[in-house]
């Protein structure tokens, strides 16, 4: 059982470290396929933030109330929504919206997980 639960936990702050690092390598390919402006992508890179924030607000009472494992049950689901709003992204409107729910899981998996 400790092994699992470590497993869970590494894969929090993995998601943590892509879902950051996400933004960099991905640019030119991003702004090529969907026509995106400079600022566009440079919104698209900082919305992770917002949906951060918003996280780190509302982690403690959802740990509270769900416990720390359904709280990353719950991160882990909404952040695998964003992941494929990303990818089947057709505009930069949906690729804010994965951006968001991206960020909205961070904020939460880093309170929840002992990230460093």
């Amino acid at each position: 059982m400790v092994l699992l639960s470590t497993a869970v936990a590494v894969c929090g702050a993995f998601e943590f470290g892509t879902c950051v690092g996400y933004s960099a390598p991905t640019q030119s390919g991003i702004e090529r396929e969907l026509g995106l402006s400079m600022a566009e992508f440079a919104i698209f890179g900082s919305v992770l933030t917002i949906g951060a924030m918003i996280g780190a607000v509302t982690s403690g009472r959802l740990a509270d109330s769900l416990g720390r494992k359904m709280t990353m049950r719950i991160a882990a689901t909404i952040c695998v929504f964003g992941w494929l709003s990303i990818h089947f992204a057709k505009g930069a409107i949906m690729l804010y919206f994965g951006r968001t729910l991206l960020g909205f899981c961070t904020g939460v998996l880093s309170y929840v997980v002992c990230i460093t």
